[in-house]
C-alpha cells in the first residue's frame, strides 16, 4: 500500500495516452486518471501513516538521524511522539485527498513526500541517492494532482 503512487504512474500514463486519431486524452479518461492518482497518493499516505503510528523502527531511525544532522537532541520517546503525530497527519492528508479538492493538501503531500524521501539521504548518505529517485512517485503523484487542480481552476 505504501508503494501505490509508484505503481500507479505507469497505469495512469496508459490511461491518459490519447486514442488513435486524437492529440489528447478525452475528458472522461483525464478525470479517471486524476482519480487514480488521488487514490494512489491517499493509499501511499495511509501506508506511511500506519507505519508511523505503529512506530516503524526505520522511521524512528530516520527521525533520529535527521535530528542529529541539524544538532537537535531528540530522545527516543520524543521521536516516537513525533512519529505518532506524523502518522495522524498522514492519515488526515489521505482522507482529505479523497474527500476534498484542495490544492494545498496535494501540494503539502508532495512536499512532505519529498522531505521523507530526502530523509533517506540524510540517514544513509549520498550513496543512497537512488532512494530519492525510486520514491519520486510518492512526491510527483500528489504534485501532478495539485498542478492539475490549480490549472483547471484557472480556466
Amino acid at each position: 500500500i505504501s508503494e501505490a503512487a509508484r505503481f500507479a504512474l505507469p497505469l495512469v500514463l496508459f490511461v491518459l495516452t490519447p486514442l488513435p486519431g486524437s492529440d489528447r486524452a478525452s475528458p472522461p479518461r483525464l478525470a479517471g486518471g486524476i482519480w487514480l492518482l488521488r487514490i494512489a497518493a491517499a493509499m501511499t499516505f495511509v501506508g506511511h501513516g500506519l507505519n508511523s503510528l505503529y512506530l516503524n523502527p526505520k522511521f524512528i531511525d530516520f527521525l533520529l538521524a535527521a535530528a542529529a544532522h541539524i544538532s537537535w537532541d531528540l530522545s527516543q520517546s520524543t521521536a516516537e511522539t513525533v512519529l505518532r503525530a506524523i502518522g495522524v497527519v498522514d492519515l488526515a492528508a489521505a482522507a482529505l485527498m479523497m474527500l476534498k479538492r484542495w490544492r494545498i493538501i496535494a501540494f503539502y503531500m508532495a512536499l512532505w513526500a519529498l522531505v521523507a524521501a530526502t530523509a533517506r539521504l540524510v540517514h544513509s548518505g549520498p550513496e543512497s541517492h537512488f532512494e530519492l529517485l525510486i520514491r519520486s512517485g510518492n512526491y510527483c503523484v500528489p504534485l501532478i494532482v495539485g498542478l492539475f487542480w490549480h490549472l483547471s481552476r484557472r480556466k
